[in-house]
């Protein structure tokens, strides 16, 4: 509550531009930075948001890692996918 009525007074974070300043300012800012976020919806970062956000990235981080592996055994002849071949797999990891 109290970041928020700091963001929201006419002296605060919101209105300050030297907000990088001071330690709320830098906070907030590094808050939203985090959550790729405008200074302005600083309040929409809360307990469940920041929850959902990690599951988001979390599953995003799983589903990529399960491919570099399957790229990883092909590349290695412990998985054979028909049509694949060695150089597309190398370039698809340098993609990575």
């Amino acid at each position: 509550m109290f970041v928020l009525t700091c963001v929201y007074s006419e002296n605060g974070v919101y209105f300050n531009f030297s907000r990088a300043k001071s330690p709320i300012g830098l906070n907030a800012q590094l808050c939203c930075s985090r959550f790729d976020l405008p200074l302005s919806r600083l309040t929409s970062i809360n307990r469940n948001f920041v929850q959902y956000r990690d599951s988001i990235q979390s599953a995003a981080h799983c589903s990529a890692v399960s491919v570099i592996r399957d790229m990883l055994c092909i590349k290695s002849r412990q998985l054979m996918i028909p049509g694949f071949k060695r150089r597309d797999v190398d370039f698809m990891l340098c993609v990575f």
